[in-house]
């Protein structure tokens, strides 16, 4: 049993401005009726309480906050940029490569559902949703295994010649070195610990 648990949280209400507590059940959830207004909460403010405010290391900011605008803003376009230029060049890439297409297809498949899911993990880092690290996690875990995945899915359509092996080669190694720094700053990391509850 784990007795570091918290039974209740203290809490918000975004509709009337009251603070009350909410149970681990609620928090969990994120959402709550308020007693007061009778209004439902589908997103849980933390109350701030004095070791909050004594604490400058609880918030959004520095690397954490860089993690964020990345996931939500800058990452989204670049790898949509990549995706685009990706499509365009199927037809050229099929003619020496029969199987190019499906191969391109299932990667800007892949690469929409990351870029989703990395603006989802950056807005719930935001905004210190329930369960936020532990999403940043999983999408690196993801990210790190996709990287993992396309060179071996590239080989198997015949996509198997020098270049494509060093070029798999290099994405691996830039997302191994990514989730390495990455994965290790939301596990240590004393501003991640004072911020969010599942750190």
């Amino acid at each position: 049993m784990n007795t570091n648990t918290k039974l209740s949280y203290d809490a918000v209400c975004t509709h009337c401005g009251a603070e009350l507590e909410i149970d681990a059940a609620e928090q969990q959830a994120g959402r709550f009726t308020c007693p007061q207004c009778q209004n439902l909460n589908t997103e849980i403010r933390m109350a701030e309480t004095d070791s909050d405010v004594a604490n400058p290391l609880k918030g959004v900011a520095g690397w954490l906050k860089f993690f964020v605008v990345v996931r939500i803003y800058i990452d989204p376009v670049v790898s949509s940029i990549l995706l685009l230029l990706a499509f365009i060049g199927i037809g050229e890439l099929a003619d020496v490569y029969p199987n190019a297409t499906i191969v391109v297809l299932i990667e800007i498949g892949v690469g929409i559902y990351l870029i989703v899911f990395g603006i989802q993990t950056g807005i719930a880092l935001r905004d210190i949703a329930p369960g936020a690290v532990q999403k940043a996690k999983k999408f690196l875990l993801l990210v790190l295994g996709w990287a993992a995945v396309a060179p071996f899915l590239e080989a198997l359509f015949g996509l198997s010649d020098e270049a494509f092996v060093a070029e798999g080669f290099k994405n691996f190694l830039r997302a191994g070195v990514s989730f390495a720094i990455w994965y290790t700053y939301f596990s240590v990391s004393k501003r991640v610990k004072a911020t969010y509850a599942d750190a």
